[in-house]
């Protein structure tokens, strides 16, 4: 079963993503007059949760210092041997630089 996670807004109980409404949508949350979050498609199940702006900066920068702390040897360090994948460290970059503009795109 593939999980996908999208932006979602919930307004009066009622979900949308690209505002779209989104039918059967749970709410999990205390989001339902008016939030922002994140739209769960998990099968044939939709979850919605709010997510505060703050909070979400702060999941955006934690994810790319964990990428950062990967990148730098972190698993090597701790027994895990080198990777020498040379797409390996391009791949974390590309994953900071896609967080950041996720950052950058609900500001």
């Amino acid at each position: 079963m593939k999980t996908q996670v999208f932006n979602a807004v919930c307004e009066n109980g009622q979900v949308t993503v690209n505002g779209a409404p989104v039918p059967g949508a749970v709410v999990l949350s205390a989001g339902a007059a008016k939030s922002q979050g994140v739209a769960v498609f998990s099968g044939p199940n939709v979850f919605y949760i709010a997510v505060p702006m703050d909070t979400l900066d702060s999941l955006i920068d934690l994810v790319g210092q964990l990428a950062d702390a990967v990148k730098n040897g972190v698993l090597a360090s701790n027994g895990g041997g080198a990777i020498t994948a040379p797409t390996f460290a391009t791949g974390l970059e590309q994953v900071k630089q896609n967080l950041q503009t996720l950052k950058g795109a609900k500001q």
